[in-house]
Formats: C-alpha cells, structure tokens, sequence
C-alpha cells in the first residue's frame, strides 16, 4: 500500500537539508508512487497533484487550498475496467491552443501477463478543463487513440522546434516511441494532430522463454537540447532487462523526425464503438466519433424501445468521446439483467449496438 506524501525544503540547502512533512495523506493506496503529476487544470491559481494507484487505474486528485502547508482531496474515480491498469508519470496538464482553458493528457498501461503476453490495450485520452477539479469524472475523457502494447509515460516538448508542440507517448511493448504533434484548433480534436512514430525497434526479440525482458520496453521520455547544439533532442529509456538491447536512447532531429506519418486513425464520419466488456457487470464503456461539431442524443433502451438511462442530449464539438454506463436508470437505480441497445443520433445520422448485462 501507498500513501501521497508532500515534503518541503526549509532551508534551501541541499548539503544540510531540512525537510518538513507538509501532508500526508490518511488513506492508503495499492501502489500509486508510479505517478505524481501537477498543474491547474481549472485556473484557478492553486495547484493540483494528480496521482494514479495500480489497480483500474484509479486517479486521485489533491489541491493546495492557497495557504501554506494546506492541501485538500478534491476527488478519485476509475479510468479503467482492468485491475491491473496503471500510469507511469502519465498524465500532463497543458494549454497547447493558448486560451483560457486548460487541458488535461492522461495515457494508460494497458494489461499484460507476466511473461509479456498482451491482454488489453492501452488509451491515449484528452481531458477538457474544468471550472472545478472537484467535479472531474471519467466523462470529461475523450478517447483519443489506442495501443495493443501499452503506452507509459506521456511528456511535451518541440523536438523539431517548428514551433508546434508535440506530445510524446512511450509505447511499452510496442517497442515504440510516438509524437502526436499539435497542428493548432479545438485541442479535443484528433484531426487537429499528426502522429508520428518517431521510434520503433526492429531487432530480434532475444529473450527467455517465460519473460518479457527481450524487449525495448519503452518508459521513460524527454524532450529538450541535450548537448545544447541548437538541435531538439529526444531521450528515452527501456525498462527491459536484455542483455542485447540499450537501456538509454538518444536521438536528434535532423529535418526527417518520424519513420511513419498517421493520420489514417481519424474517422471522416460518425462511429459507434461498440461496448468493452460485453457482457459486462456492473461497468461498460465505449466511445464514438463526430466528424464535426453539432446535435447529439445518446441513450440507452430496452428490448421493447423504452428509454432506459440518457448519456447525453445537446450540442457537442468535433471528436472522439469516451462513455461509461454503469448499469443504472435515469432515477439512478440498477437495471435488471438483459438485452439492452444504446443508440447514438447525430444529426441525419442513427447508429445502434446490442449490451448484455448480466448479473
């Protein structure tokens, strides 16, 4: 088990340091040292401190109340139906548009067994500010992309220094390295972004049967002019063990950064994913793609076309979004087991998937 536990230098002397334990969070986590990320997600002039215990990805969030040694938790809820879902310094908050609101850059682990074997993937999601941290939930996620191999850490910077940033994803068992580069807009918006793979090995695996150390696990990245030559710089890690394999990258952009250039992810039209895990008990998610903005109305309805539960119903903006039903009617109480149909109506368009909840 975790605690958060936030420890300040007093006498700014790191030869004879004296430390002073500002808060120490009461309640224990099952192992959320893997990420501690800051930033103010809702403007308003007070830090937040994002963490995310090892278990469905469980993000909790802490603010300083404006005063010293005062901090506050704010909320936590799940990002994930997998146990076994983590971060890894996952998360950033951001202003890549430059305006008033902030956003928020989360990446998850995916799951995998001991020996490498990949069992779910892993999800790039944008989070939309908000006027109150307090108030965050999964339903501000929008789901930008997924990885069969995982990702782990996510971080910005201007490799190419074309002025546009860039947000680098470390893509774990994919061996991989991504840059989704900013190309200006509605932030929540994939079309508004290029991804490259600026990484990706393609040596032989050399590992122990029944282990997953043969590869290029990569975990760790940073973007900056390392040897301060004028040039942008990526470096990254490998969290393999491999005997064949570097456990520390470098590379330097030199006008051709990426190997591939993606933009083939984001739909033209509107999709309706369908439900993951099906059939579920007690939690389901899904996501679905407006190509531009406009009218929605997202409901769930039985076998006989009665509404049960309404996600939503109003004017939404260009892109991906990600859902979660829990099971529940629009009162706020548990729907039987069944058959159940959620339908998504977006503008002309009408789009239906069968669920089945078993209890």
């Amino acid at each position: 088990s975790c605690r958060l536990m936030i420890f300040e230098l007093e006498n700014n002397d790191l030869g004879s340091p004296v430390w002073n334990i500002e808060y120490e969070d009461p309640v224990t986590t099952n192992w959320s040292g893997y990420n501690i990320s800051v930033g103010d997600l809702d403007l308003d002039g007070l830090m937040e401190v994002y963490t995310i215990a090892y278990e469905y990805y469980h993000l909790i969030v802490y603010e300083n109340m404006g005063s010293h040694d005062a901090y506050a938790y704010q909320t936590d809820f799940y990002v994930s139906l997998e146990l076994y879902e983590r971060g890894n310094q996952s998360i950033i908050v951001a202003n890549l548009d430059q305006d008033t609101t902030n956003e928020l850059y989360a990446v998850t682990s995916g799951t995998n067994t001991l020996d490498g074997a990949l069992l779910t993937p892993g999800y790039f999601y944008v989070v939309q500010g908000t006027n109150d941290v307090s108030q965050l939930t999964f339903e501000n996620f929008n789901f930008f992309n997924d990885y069969p191999g995982g990702l782990r850490q996510i971080n910005i910077g201007d490799a190419d220094g074309d002025g546009n940033p860039n947000l680098y994803l470390a893509g774990h068992y994919n061996e991989a390295l991504y840059d989704w580069e900013y190309l200006g807009g509605d932030p929540l918006s994939p079309e508004n972004y290029i991804e490259h793979t600026i990484f990706m090995d393609d040596t032989t695996d050399n590992f122990t049967p029944g282990n997953d150390q043969g590869r290029v696990r990569v975990a760790k990245v940073f973007s900056g002019d390392i040897d301060n030559d004028g040039e942008g710089d990526l470096v990254f890690t490998s969290a393999s063990f491999a005997p064949d394999k570097p456990q520390l990258y470098m590379i330097e952009y030199s006008d051709e950064l990426s190997i591939g250039d993606k933009n083939e992810i984001i739909p033209d039209k509107v999709t309706l994913g369908q439900n993951y895990p099906n059939p579920f008990n007690p939690n389901t998610q899904f996501s679905y793609h407006l190509p531009e903005p406009g009218m929605v109305k997202l409901a769930v309805y039985d076998i006989l076309g009665k509404e049960v539960y309404e996600f939503f119903s109003g004017y939404q903006h260009t892109g991906n979004h990600n859902v979660l039903w829990t099971g529940v009617d629009n009162y706020g109480g548990p729907v039987p087991s069944g058959v159940y149909y959620y339908k998504l109506i977006a503008g002309s368009k009408t789009m239906t998937k069968k669920l089945v909840l078993t209890k």
